[in-house]
């Protein structure tokens, strides 16, 4: 079964060639991608980023640094990624939504 993008993709393939267009480079390269994110969401990426904030509070800075320490290494143990924020959560949680996905 074919995949809508590859449908569409196919089907304009069969209109240029139909009235006689050629194929050219901007099309291969549409395609090539179009194979690209299909195989990343097959990998299990997604058109989607989740965002968690963590506060993280001890009794001196030296049991808060150790602290982060623990929560970044198990953080990227799970394969998620960290930033650290420090006086600017209220920006975070303004612009988080509008992050992009970067290949």
């Amino acid at each position: 079964m074919r995949k809508v993008g590859e449908v569409a993709y196919v089907s304009d393939a069969q209109q240029k060639a139909k009235i006689g267009q050629l194929q050219d480079l901007s099309d291969a390269q549409e395609y090539d991608d179009l194979l690209q994110r299909e195989r990343e969401l097959v990998g299990g990426h997604t058109d989607m980023l989740f965002a968690g904030f963590i506060a993280v509070t001890a009794e001196s800075k030296d049991e808060l640094e150790a602290a982060i320490a623990e929560i970044q290494r198990a953080a990227t143990q799970s394969g998620c990624e960290t930033r650290r924020l420090v006086g600017q959560q209220s920006q975070a949680f303004t612009s988080g939504p509008l992050w992009e996905r970067h290949s």
